[in-house]
């Protein structure tokens, strides 16, 4: 009897019970946002959390890339201060909880407004 596979996507690993959809458009939408951390306006990237967060039902990426709606804007300089350190000592060191601001910037994806309004609630 022939195994049965999994069809194979462009993302979607061999291990990977629930396969990354990228969502392109949220994504900038993320970039375009001050950066959670410091609040420069200039320039961020969207910073993937791959920590777990119960609360949120959120189990850890591994070294797999979490879905898009676990995305936050970060600049360049805290972007690359989040990978360095730990995730867990990163987000530690600031009084917000991440989970909770990707998913709100997610329900809200596309209205800068409220984007920005989210971001300096939480900063």
């Amino acid at each position: 009897m022939a195994k049965i596979q999994a069809p194979h996507t462009a993302f979607a690993g061999p291990l990977q019970k629930h396969p990354r959809v990228p969502n392109k458009a949220h994504t900038t939408f993320v970039a375009g946002l001050p950066c959670l951390s410091c609040g420069k306006v200039d320039r961020s990237e969207a910073h993937h959390l791959k920590l777990a967060c119960p609360e949120v039902v959120k189990v850890s990426a591994g070294t797999a890339r979490p879905h898009d709606c676990f995305t936050v804007p970060l600049c360049r300089a805290c972007h690359a201060l989040a990978h360095n350190r730990t995730e867990r000592i990163f987000w530690g060191e600031l009084t917000t909880n991440p989970f909770l601001v990707s998913l709100a910037l997610y329900a809200f994806s596309g209205d800068y407004d409220l984007g920005v309004q989210i971001i300096q609630a939480n900063r």
